[in-house]
C-alpha cells in the first residue's frame, strides 16, 4: 500500500502532490499508485458537463439573492407568492410585521380595525385584504401557520406587530376601567388600628428614605412612598385629602422647582398647600429642590450653560440658579405658612441632591444658604427649621427625620 511507504507522493506523470488516501485527479493518470479510475471519470464526467444555459457574468455581482428588512406584504404574500416588486428584483427574502403593523393577533371582531389600519398608514387597498386573505387564524403563531401553508416563491421571517398587541391591551384596559366606573367604590379609610404616614422620593434619596421607613416601621406605622416625579407629590397629597394618613413626610420636594423653568417634574401650584390646609402633621426637607428635570437632549438653549448631571438614558438634571433657590426659600415658606396642624423642616447642610458633593457639579453650599435664608425670613412663627450636617441621601439624615415626625404626633396628641 502506497501510504504506507510515503507522506506524500509526487506523480511521475503531472508532478501533482498527491497526499496519503488520496487519488491524482489530472485527466486519467493512471501511473498514480493511488489511482481511482472510477473517481477520475466521474471527476472527467463533471468537466465535460455542459450546462441548459449559461451566463456572462463578466463585471457582475453574482449574489444568492437579497433580503428585504423592510416590508409590508403581510397580506400580499397570500395571493403574491413573489411579493411583486421585490422578487422580481434579486430579492429572495422578505421581512414582515415593520413598523408596529401587522394581522395578528386579531380576533374576528377586530379585523376590519387592522385592515383600515393597513389601509391608511401602508396603502394596501381594503378589498384586497378582505378577499385575498384567508383569516384562518387569531393568534401570532397561527398567522405563522397560515404563511407557512401558503405557497411561496420568497422565505418570510415576521416580528410581531405592536399595534395589534397594544390593541388587545388597551382594549381590555378600556374593559377594566369601564368596569371600575360602574361597579368600584370610594376608597375606604385605613383599618383600624392601622397607621399609614407619606412619604415622598426620588431615585436621589432613596438610601435615606428607605433607612426613615425601617424607623417608622418599628415602631408600627407603614410608610407609603411616592415618587415625586409630577404626579407622585399631588397623588400623595390627593390621598391625603382623602383621609389616608396620620401625617407626611414630604422629604423630597423638587416639584415646586420645576414649574418655575419647564421641566416635568411640574407639581402644580397647589404644592406644599394642601397636606397644611387639611391640619395633617408634616415634616418637610428641601429634597433635590436644586435641579430641574428635562427628557435628555431637550434642555433649553437658555439653560445650556449650566451645571449638568446625566441621571439616567432618559433624564438630564439641570441645577438651580441662586436666584431660583431664594424664590423657592419664598414658595416654600408662603406655602408652608397655610398650614394648620404642626409643621418641623429639616434643612440638611452637605448637599440636597447625590450630585451636590464637595467633588459634584451640584455642590453650591452658598446657594443652599440663600434658599435657608429666604425660607426663615419668610416663614411665620411657630414652624421649627432645623440644620443639620447631613447630606440629603445619607440613611442617619433618614432616621433623624423618621424621629421628628415621631416626637410631632406624640406632641399633637
Amino acid at each position: 500500500d502506497a501510504t504506507d511507504l510515503v507522506p506524500f507522493f509526487e506523480c511521475p506523470k503531472c508532478g501533482v502532490e498527491t497526499q496519503p488516501g488520496e487519488a491524482c485527479w489530472n485527466e486519467t493518470c493512471e501511473l498514480c499508485p493511488l489511482y481511482d479510475r472510477a473517481k477520475a471519470e466521474a471527476k472527467q464526467a463533471e468537466k465535460d458537463a455542459v450546462a441548459k444555459k449559461t451566463i456572462d457574468a463578466t463585471g457582475k455581482h453574482v449574489c444568492p439573492g437579497f433580503i428585504d428588512l423592510h416590508t409590508h406584504y403581510d397580506a400580499q404574500i397570500f395571493w403574491d407568492p413573489y411579493c411583486t416588486l421585490s422578487g422580481w428584483h434579486g430579492v429572495t427574502s422578505v421581512v414582515i410585521g415593520n413598523c408596529g403593523f401587522g394581522y395578528a393577533p386579531c380576533a374576528p371582531e377586530m379585523r376590519s380595525r387592522a385592515m383600515k389600519t393597513m389601509e391608511r398608514t401602508e396603502a394596501v387597498p381594503y378589498e384586497a385584504q378582505e378577499k385575498g386573505m384567508p383569516w384562518d387564524w387569531e393568534s401570532f403563531p397561527e398567522y405563522l401557520d397560515s404563511v407557512e401553508r401558503t405557497p411561496k416563491g420568497v422565505n418570510i421571517m415576521s416580528f410581531i406587530g405592536l399595534n395589534p398587541v397594544m390593541t388587545t391591551v388597551l382594549d381590555n384596559v378600556a374593559a377594566a376601567m369601564a368596569g371600575m366606573l360602574a361597579h368600584g367604590h370610594a376608597l375606604a379609610p385605613p383599618e383600624e388600628g392601622r397607621r399609614y404616614v407619606a412619604a415622598t422620593m426620588l431615585g436621589n434619596t432613596t438610601q435615606a428614605v428607605g433607612a426613615l421607613k425601617d424607623e417608622l416601621a418599628e415602631h408600627g406605622i407603614e410608610t407609603v412612598v411616592f415618587h415625586s416625579n409630577g404626579v407622585g407629590g399631588p397623588a400623595m397629597e390627593e390621598l391625603a385629602a382623602e383621609g389616608q394618613f396620620m401625617g407626611v413626610i414630604d422629604y423630597t420636594t423638587n416639584e415646586i422647582n420645576d414649574p418655575l423653568v419647564g421641566g416635568i417634574h411640574n407639581g402644580g401650584p397647589d404644592r406644599l398647600r394642601v397636606v397644611g390646609r387639611l391640619g395633617i402633621p408634616q415634616v418637610l426637607v428641601p429634597g433635590c429642590i436644586d435641579f430641574s428635570v428635562w427628557a435628555a437632549s431637550s434642555i433649553p438653549e437658555n439653560m445650556a450653560d449650566r451645571p449638568v448631571y446625566d441621571h439616567n438614558p432618559e433624564y438630564t438634571l439641570v441645577r438651580a440658579t441662586h436666584e431660583e433657590k431664594k424664590l423657592m426659600g419664598r414658595i416654600f415658606a408662603e406655602r408652608v405658612n397655610e398650614s394648620t396642624a404642626p409643621v418641623h423642616i429639616v434643612m440638611p447642610l452637605r448637599g440636597l441632591s447625590i450630585p451636590a458633593t464637595p467633588e459634584g457639579p451640584f455642590w453650591d453650599p452658598e446657594g443652599d444658604q440663600l434658599f435657608l435664608a429666604e425660607l426663615r425670613a419668610n416663614l411665620r412663627g411657630g414652624i421649627t427649621v432645623e440644620t443639620t450636617d447631613h447630606h440629603i441621601n445619607d440613611p442617619d439624615l433618614g432616621r433623624l427625620v423618621a424621629e421628628r415626625f415621631l416626637t410631632l404626633i406624640t406632641t399633637k396628641e
